[in-house]
């Protein structure tokens, strides 16, 4: 699991890069992300400093049901609650007749989960943070139906449809600062990523 995650921006005049976004992330016992730390670089004060700070909490199969968002209040010099968001999942019966059905659901079942976790391996943004723009590059073998942008209370703030290409650029445009999900709609999987404007 990515425990550290480090964004450093290029100063043309000095020709060096610049502390830019540290995150620190925790997990479970079962890989699932519980705790999420992100700190900014205060180039005044020479230090890194709180931003945002994130709880996860899933079910006994991995399902997210809550995602906490504090945020760093510098007078009170603690976390506060800024937002919350939680997830329902419908549970999935399945009605097998035999055990010849049992190990062709089963190894269908392993192969999409295989095949999923091979394109989030290969989904793509950069630059992130975004500054200005950013490219999403995913697999050839992915057919891209749509991409959403959605921010941190769940609103789609932008869609992209009729993708032409696995290579798509995306202007920020007007959108103000802050942690944004990108979603991208495929045949038959949907895939998320964090960004940070």
């Amino acid at each position: 699991n990515k425990t550290k995650f480090r964004s450093y921006s290029w100063n043309a005049e000095t020709s060096t890069w610049i502390d830019n976004l540290h995150v620190s992330e925790l997990y479970d016992e079962n890989g699932n992300r519980t705790e999420e730390s992100y700190y900014f670089w205060n180039s005044e004060a020479n230090d890194w400093e709180n931003t945002w700070y994130y709880l996860n909490t899933y079910d006994d199969h991995g399902n997210q049901l809550e995602w906490i968002q504090n945020s760093w209040d510098s007078e009170s010099d603690e976390w506060r609650y800024s937002s919350k968001q939680l997830s329902y999942w419908s549970k999935r019966v399945f009605t097998i007749a035999d055990t010849s059905t049992l190990t062709t659901t089963t190894a269908i079942a392993n192969a999409r989960d295989n095949a999923t976790e091979s394109i989030n391996d290969n989904f793509l943004v950069y630059p992130n943070p975004i500054i200005d723009y950013a490219t999403i590059k995913l697999p050839h073998e992915v057919e891209i139906k749509q991409i959403d942008i959605i921010n941190v209370y769940g609103r789609t703030v932008r869609t992209i449809r009729k993708v032409q290409s696995n290579i798509v650029s995306i202007q920020r445009e007007n959108l103000p600062n802050g942690i944004y999900f990108i979603r991208i709609r495929a045949k038959e999987t949907y895939l998320k990523k964090v960004i940070i404007m």
